[in-house]
């Protein structure tokens, strides 16, 4: 009976310190998935225009920093993707650090 008592104790206050670390962490950061789902949607120019394509998004280390690169097959898209890039450029720097990758791919699809 004292053993169960005291697991049950030990549980209780292993629960209590968790939740009080994880608010005192406050926010954390969004996933690079829902961060670009939140901030990257199809520009309304591709629909009007009908257009299909891939960007990928290359986070590449160099000498004053991490720095991303896009890459795409139709131009359009690449200019758009690389001008929501600059606006949350520090979030997506922070996403691709926390999740370790270096490469991210958007495929834009007009679908009727």
């Amino acid at each position: 009976m004292k053993t169960k008592v005291l697991v049950l104790l030990s549980l209780l206050l292993l629960s209590a310190g968790t939740a009080s670390l994880a608010a005192s962490k406050g926010k954390t950061t969004a996933s690079l998935s829902e961060l670009v789902k939140k901030e990257i949607a199809y520009p309304d120019f591709a629909l009007k225009n009908q257009l299909n394509g891939t960007v990928d998004l290359y986070l590449l280390e160099g000498e004053n920093g991490p720095s991303l690169v896009t890459v795409s097959d139709e131009p359009r898209l690449r200019t758009y993707v690389e001008g929501r890039v600059s606006e949350i450029e520090d979030a997506l720097l922070e996403a691709f650090a926390k999740e370790q990758t270096r490469r991210f791919r958007f495929t834009f699809r007009y679908v009727r």
